[in-house]
């Protein structure tokens, strides 16, 4: 698995006016890998708080360093709820966790053998 930085480069939201709920997160980094998170309810507000409150604590930051991700946007809200904050940080700690995944697959497929031909792909 990769030990030095994967850098956080953009933090983009989609939403499609058919899901007017639901919102989605693609968190892109510099090795070209996009993670990607949702989440539901309150898509413009939480909209909103992705790109005013954590795109800027998340750009330039290591990928790779989940916790530290997580600690970062876990600020002190009193009750823990189902608020704005709470469903945004899920949606971003889902997108981050699968750009992680993408890059232990991709590692580990180079030494894996191929489950529908037993070959090294």
């Amino acid at each position: 698995m990769k030990t030095s930085a994967m850098k956080i480069t953009a933090v983009e939201t989609i939403r499609l006016r058919e899901f007017g709920n639901l919102i989605w997160v693609r968190i892109h980094t510099d090795e070209g890998l996009v993670g990607l998170g949702e989440t539901f309810m309150g898509a413009s507000a939480v909209e909103a708080y992705l790109h005013d409150i954590v795109a800027p604590k998340l750009l330039g930051k290591d990928s790779l360093q989940i916790e530290a991700r997580n600690r970062e946007l876990s600020n002190y809200l009193g009750w823990g709820s189902a608020g704005v904050e709470t469903r945004g940080n899920s949606a971003v700690d889902i997108a981050v966790v699968s750009n992680n995944s993408v890059e232990a697959c991709d590692r580990l497929m180079a030494c894996v053998p191929c489950h529908r031909c037993s070959r090294f792909c």
